[in-house]
């Protein structure tokens, strides 16, 4: 009997499954693609992204975890002999405003504490 309802569990499951399948199969081809197209560094692509929205220099080195909104303007552009931490996740098209000093948004009574 257990091994029925263990049965039963996987069916009701299949298409979480099969999901969780092709987004693997869809990133190991697309890490693939990333290596094939760039053989002048060392970085592993740790998610899907638009990779025409990206250049990494020569000799660069790790995981790129790139995280895109489709915003025209994004792009991410790494130099050369450079090294990526372990976890670090590159946010691009975030529409935060760059036009002051930071990007944090400051607040103070009477606004004594804007940074333009």
């Amino acid at each position: 009997m257990r091994t029925l309802q263990i049965l039963k569990t996987l069916w009701d499951c299949r298409k979480e499954i099969l999901l969780d399948f092709k987004i693997k199969i869809d990133l190991i081809a697309f890490q693939k693609e990333w290596r094939k197209n760039n053989p002048n560094n060392s970085t592993v692509a740790g998610c899907k992204f638009n990779s025409d929205k990206v250049e990494i220099g020569e000799y660069t080195y790790g995981t790129l975890n790139i995280h895109c909104w489709d915003n025209p303007a994004e792009h991410l552009k790494i130099g050369n002999f450079c090294s990526i931490a372990e976890n670090v996740h590159f946010l691009l098209g975030g529409m935060h405003p760059t036009g002051k000093i930071t990007t944090y948004p400051y607040r103070g009574g009477g606004n004594e504490y804007a940074i333009n």
